[in-house]
């Protein structure tokens, strides 16, 4: 699904038989060593980096070891690809939720396409986004009495098994595997009148003539798929290469280059494997200097047996760079970070300055508010805010906590989200009802019981438990006085309150554990005391 960007920078076939004639001249003149010649003809560009989604985000980083990928998007979801121009002007990721572009070098972003898309590329300048919208497979009938229906003698024939139809496709689901092209400036889009079946990869050819897919079975990972060739101005449609095909890439020359699985492998349509001892390929990318392939291991030397089948390595993915001019692939990057051996990853291959982050605003579809713990008066709440989100993008901000009081939801907490997530203390003084609200999104209202706060201490005087103590909350009223008798217990006396504080006494000459409760009220829930031991007359 990513763009093939073979003369990324307007860099393309003509420019590379310019340099490597350049190169050839000076080797010639002895200016520059051949062994030199090999190593320079192999080496990433200095100057390239990789957009890649990981984690939930966007991420872009140099091809140096000692970088650290910049967060170029946020809540990016699942099942996403990832489109760069050939010119490197801009940059798009498209998915389940939609299509979302953005100028590379501003990050000023848009949402172009609210529907989701199954395989989206780029033209070479930025300028059309090609994207295929597949129709929901067809589950197969279910059916109500799976027996045979065998007729006794003498009675009628069991009915036959009636299939229960599947469900009617969602609203944004088309009804036919579609291809489309948008044009970015004036947001036209046009349904290419072709058939193709499923598609599930799209990539741009450097001449933007010739569209590389991969069709056919029930998502990109089914062993079913083949690699296509379309060509745009005549709607001719040719397989090429075998099945299991997951992602296709244009090389410098304009051949197809297919990425399959089982095994893995980043392979020319006649089946030359361009990374024969990388463990672990997923997805590729055409670029003037080679095929760029993520994968978690490295080329053992010549006459090295292959690593044993199913075993796959651990750690994060690796860039390889299989250079246009040949020889062994070479490693771009060490490590990408926030990536896992085993999984696909979506990327684009760019050249020059980073992309700047995205300037999209997430749109808020859900706000939960949860208050921790069992609140005492006194004490503060606890509460954390989390939002789920619709669409990709920032989900910093503002989040207001309110109080329903009777004039209305007031305001008593405002503070900032980070990353979608935000934590307040609320000093509250009763029983109360609270929500969240971010971006004008409420969360369900939360009812919150605060209890009073009551404290006890007990003596011996003789035969006597003396029992004082204090609550805090509305003054007046009386504490239950309570011992516990085997498992329960038990009231055995009560106290006034006044000026928040109490004060008893009882003829007890056993030891034996004590509480104080009060009373729940019209604005507090009933408060508990610690209990308290009291030893027996010596």
């Amino acid at each position: 699904m990513r763009s093939a960007r073979l003369d990324r920078g307007r860099r393309g076939p003509a420019l590379g038989a310019a340099l490597a004639a350049g190169i050839a001249a000076a080797v010639v003149a002895g200016l520059l060593p051949a062994a030199a010649t090999a190593r320079a003809a192999a080496e990433p560009p200095a100057d390239g980096y990789i957009a890649y989604e990981a984690d939930g985000s966007l991420w872009a980083m140099p091809f140096r070891d000692d970088a650290q990928p910049t967060e170029l998007l946020a809540n990016v979801g699942g099942g996403t690809s990832v489109a760069l121009s050939a010119d490197g002007s801009t940059l798009a990721v498209a998915g389940p939720d939609g299509v979302h572009v953005a100028t590379a070098r501003t990050g000023s972003a848009r949402t172009v396409l609210h529907v989701g898309v199954a395989a989206a590329a780029l033209s070479p300048d930025g300028s059309r986004l090609y994207y295929a919208r597949n129709a929901p497979p067809e589950p197969e009938p279910d059916y109500d009495d799976g027996s045979t229906a065998v007729p006794l003698p003498g009675r009628p024939a069991p009915p036959v098994p009636i299939p229960v139809l599947p469900p009617a496709p969602e609203e944004d689901e088309p009804e036919t595997d579609e291809l489309w092209s948008l044009d970015l400036a004036t947001g036209n889009a046009s349904r290419l009148p072709v058939q193709t079946g499923p598609v599930h990869d799209i990539e741009v050819s450097a001449d933007a003539a010739t569209l590389g897919l991969v069709v056919g079975g029930q998502g990109r990972w089914a062993d079913s798929t083949r690699a296509a060739l379309l060509t745009l101005d005549t709607g001719r449609t040719e397989l090429v290469g075998g099945f299991d095909a997951r992602d296709v890439t244009f090389d410098v020359n304009g051949g197809l280059v297919v990425s399959s699985g089982n095994p893995d492998a980043v392979q020319t349509v006649d089946g030359f494997d361009l990374f024969p001892l990388v463990t672990d390929l997923s997805l590729a990318q055409g670029t003037p200097e080679g095929i760029y392939a993520t994968g978690g291991g490295e080329p053992e030397p010549e006459g090295s047996s292959a690593p044993e089948p199913g075993v796959r390595p651990s750690g994060p993915l690796q860039l390889w760079l299989k250079p246009t001019g040949g020889g062994e692939p070479v490693r771009a990057l060490e490590e990408l970070p926030h990536t896992a051996s085993g999984f696909g990853l979506a990327f684009a291959i760019g050249h020059g300055p980073l992309p700047a982050p995205w300037t999209l605003r997430a749109r808020v579809e859900r706000v939960t508010l949860d208050v921790y713990g069992r609140l005492v008066l006194g004490q503060r709440a606890l509460t954390s805010v989390g939002v789920d989100l619709a669409t990709p993008g920032s989900s910093d901000g503002q989040v207001q906590v309110q109080e329903r009081r009777p004039a209305g939801w007031t305001t008593v907490a405002d503070v900032p989200l980070e990353r979608g997530y935000a934590t307040v203390e609320l000093p509250l003084r009763e029983t109360t009802v609270l929500r969240a609200v971010v971006a004008g999104v409420a969360s369900k209202p939360r009812r919150v019981r605060v209890a009073s706060a009551v404290f006890l201490s007990a003596t011996r005087a003789g035969s006597d438990v003396r029992l004082r103590g204090s609550v805090r909350g509305p003054d007046g009223g009386r504490v239950l006085v309570q011992r516990r008798v085997g498992t329960r217990w038990t009231q055995v006396g009560t106290a006034a309150v006044r000026r928040g504080r109490f004060a008893t006494s009882a003829r007890f000459d056993a030891a034996g554990t004590w509480r104080v409760v009060r009373p729940a009220t019209r604005t507090l829930d009933a408060g508990t005391s610690s209990a308290v031991r009291v030893s027996a007359v010596s």
